[in-house]
């Protein structure tokens, strides 16, 4: 395990690994995983290592309610919460104690350390305690084992000076007790947080940085997204080189990837391999490390296009159609378990039960937004009238969109565990309840449940690679269903219709390479202003250990400074002949500062976004790139106007 191996190297505190997505909601099911590894990997280091620092996980995301930055805000909900319910919140990260082997009874809740000021879990059942940090701050002061973020996230480089901490910069750990301390900047004097500690970080030089990053979904790092991401992607690792004087080792993983080593080379500057590749001794091969040859099929996907109605009305009636199938299904088992092993191939009564549990949950996935509410709204109408009254049965449903919150998602895929995991029916009478899922393309990426084996398309998604992705959240362990609803009235999904095998016998060809350019011009405008702000916030504090942030700070620099920060940017971008003149656009923004009429204590970022110049400005995300249009009236047609 990678961060157990760097505790025996002898490196005891500090961030080992920065596990990365491109969306939060893609993180959710990935986080409770890593938070159990870490959990697990905590209980050996107790037993077998020679040292008191905790295995750790910091979630760092966008801020929200349940992720704020600031300490203060998860202290203030956690006691709020006790206050009015007399006890502890569930954590929202790791629901169940992954050490208890009765689930049922080992919740992980949250709890305050006033000491030390940070949130722990513990079980409400073994008692075992861990740290999973939840706020930046935390993050910060206490620099987690391994730290699962959003690839945004990482914009905010360019605005806080403390984030060098996770990434190997010098400093010290507070007497006080609260985490680390940036070498020459104080340990805590923000207004609203809830303490304040004037103790300062030392010089210590000793501190290492993350030696891996692993980026899911690599295949949506694209285009302007892709660009900007590339782009602190060389900051991160730069910062690091600097720091700790290694390089990071990459992992990127996909389903859908072509053109690997382009998008790899742009986003990294790294050569690439890619795994699993072809297997020396042939496919099927009984050493073959990463495939295994199936006999079977693990989806069956039938194309079907209405002729009367619309395909969203076809998906309702399909939907009626399982659950009527299913509700006959389940008592006829009841009633002759014999027959029905024997109609299905089947040993025992047992294996009915667990067929029917196969296929238990719908998933039905929709291009559009309002046509997953749209199911919803329309269930009574077309689905449940007549499942109450043919099978006494009922449907319910909810939809995973892009305004779902996290916690939605969260319950929605504890929902689903939990239904299939308890499922029980004795009763013939019993009127039988369903849940379906109603998504759109956020499934396709962030919901790996095994539980999920039925699904219904209501037309077939604009690319290749989002069909593939959607493809895969059914049949991960049991043999998927798959109905593809065609839109009956357009030319695409005629032509899909008519083609359907062929298309699937070649599918991974129709898979397209990944757009990006990490050079474009527009996207080194659209970054140089961020990079250079965290070449002085980070880079440049760290070297001369003081915090650099303020404008008298920026203004009493020596030419020898910005040689260093001209070096540092150029590194970041990975070559000096680029499109922009990094030294010209250095000098530019300290001219800017200087002359400012701002305060001396001014935050000096703060000076340059103010200025008036749209690229003076910080990226506070890394969603797309902007250009300003100047429109004019061409002289010859002024005298039209005037």
């Amino acid at each position: 395990m990678l961060f157990r191996s760097d505790r025996l190297n002898g490196k005891n505190q500090g961030v080992t690994a920065i596990v990365k997505f491109p969306l939060r909601m893609l993180s959710i099911q990935q986080l409770e995983r890593i938070s159990a590894i870490l959990i697990h990997a905590e209980k050996i280091r107790q037993v077998r290592i020679d040292t008191d620092n905790y295995f750790s996980l910091g979630y760092y995301v966008g801020e929200s309610d349940e992720f704020p930055n600031l300490f203060s805000g998860i202290e203030t909900r956690i006691n709020s919460f006790i206050k009015a319910n007399k006890s502890n919140p569930e954590s929202i990260i790791i629901p169940d104690c992954p050490l208890c082997k009765n689930k049922k009874n080992g919740k992980m809740l949250l709890y305050v350390d006033d000491t030390s000021k940070r949130v722990y879990h513990q079980c409400n059942k073994c008692d075992e305690k861990f740290f999973i940090y939840q706020t930046d701050r935390e993050i910060f002061r206490w620099r987690p084992t391994v730290i699962v973020s959003t690839v945004d996230k990482w914009a905010g480089l360019s605005l806080q000076r403390r984030l060098r901490n996770v990434l190997g910069g010098n400093g010290s750990m507070c007497p006080s007790g609260h985490g680390f301390i940036p070498s020459g900047d104080i340990c805590e004097t923000t207004r609203n947080e809830s303490f304040r500690c004037e103790n300062e970080g030392l010089n210590n030089e000793k501190n290492v940085g993350p030696i891996l990053s692993v980026q899911d979904e690599m295949h949506l790092l694209r285009e302007g997204f892709g660009t900007i991401s590339a782009h602190f992607e060389g900051c991160i690792e730069t910062l690091v080189q600097a720091f700790s004087n290694h390089s990071i080792k990459y992992v990127a993983m996909s389903a859908t990837l072509n053109g690997t080593d382009k998008q790899i080379n742009q986003l990294y500057r790294k050569d690439t391999f890619v795994i699993p590749g072809k297997c020396p001794l042939g496919e099927g091969s009984e050493d073959d490390l990463f495939f295994e040859k199936i006999d079977y099929p693990n989806r069956i996907i039938f194309n079907l296009k209405p002729n009367i109605r619309d395909n969203h009305y076809a998906c309702l009636r399909t939907l009626l159609h399982f659950a009527e199938f299913l509700s006959t299904s389940q008592r006829n088992l009841l009633k002759d378990p014999r027959e029905f092993c024997l109609k299905y191939g089947l040993n025992a009564e047992i294996e009915g039960w667990e067929l029917i549990k196969t296929y238990l949950i719908p998933l039905t996935y929709h291009i559009k937004k309002q046509d997953a509410y749209d199911m919803l709204r329309l269930k009574d109408v077309v689905i449940n009238d007549s499942l109450h009254r043919n099978q006494n049965s009922h449907l319910k449903g909810d939809v995973i969109s892009g305004d779902s919150s996290l916690e939605d998602l969260k319950n929605t895929i504890q929902l689903v565990k939990t239904i299939v995991r308890d499922y029980s029916y004795t009763e013939s009478t019993t009127e039988i309840t369903y849940n379906s899922i109603y998504a759109t393309s956020v499934v396709s990426h962030g919901v790996d449940l095994e539980e999920l084996n039925f699904m219904l398309f209501q037309g077939i998604p604009y690319s290749t690679s989002e069909y593939i992705q959607a493809l895969s959240r059914v049949g991960r362990r049991d043999l998927g269903i798959i109905f593809l609803w065609f839109y009956p009235n357009r030319v695409r999904d005629d032509s899909f219709f008519r083609n359907f095998q062929r298309y699937h016998e070649t599918i991974d060809h129709y898979v397209k390479p990944v757009p990006i350019n990490r050079y474009s011009k527009l996207g080194l405008h659209q970054t140089i202003n961020s990079i250079f702000c965290c070449s002085i916030l980070n880079y440049l504090s760290n070297v001369k250990n003081i915090p650099i942030y303020r404008k008298e700070e920026i203004c009493s620099l020596k030419s020898s400074d910005f040689d260093n920060v001209i070096e540092f940017i150029e590194k970041t971008y990975g070559r000096k002949l680029i499109a922009i003149n990094v030294k010209y656009e250095v000098e530019e923004r300290l001219e800017e500062i200087c002359t400012s009429a701002s305060s001396k204590k001014e935050f000096f970022p703060n000076i340059l976004s103010s200025s008036g110049n749209y690229f003076y400005r910080n990226q506070t995300g890394m969603r797309g790139i902007q250009k300003i249009l100047n429109l004019e009236i061409y002289n010859k047609d002024k005298k039209y106007v005037e």
